[in-house]
């Protein structure tokens, strides 16, 4: 015969694991999304390529930046 002690602790880990599991049921399958309908993104900038002409032709010389660098505000150069 099991002590009353050990069905108090084993009605407590019971009820812990049910509402655990009854939790969980709810966070993933019952739960409304939240923000619906609202547009979200990836964190990418999208925008249409357009082409550009120089005034005078010639070649590059160097490139100084990478394709994914961040400019600043104050980051242009004027190296002709």
């Amino acid at each position: 015969m099991i002590p009353k002690k050990h069905k108090t602790y084993f009605l407590i880990i019971f009820l812990l694991i049910l509402a655990t599991a009854l939790g969980l049921t709810w966070w993933f399958y019952i739960r409304i999304p939240p923000l619906i309908g609202i547009v979200s993104g990836n964190g990418r900038l999208e925008a249409t390529q357009i082409d550009i002409a120089t005034k005078f032709q010639g070649r590059v010389a160097e490139v100084l930046y990478d394709e994914e660098y961040i400019f600043g505000p104050d980051m242009g150069t004027n190296n002709v």
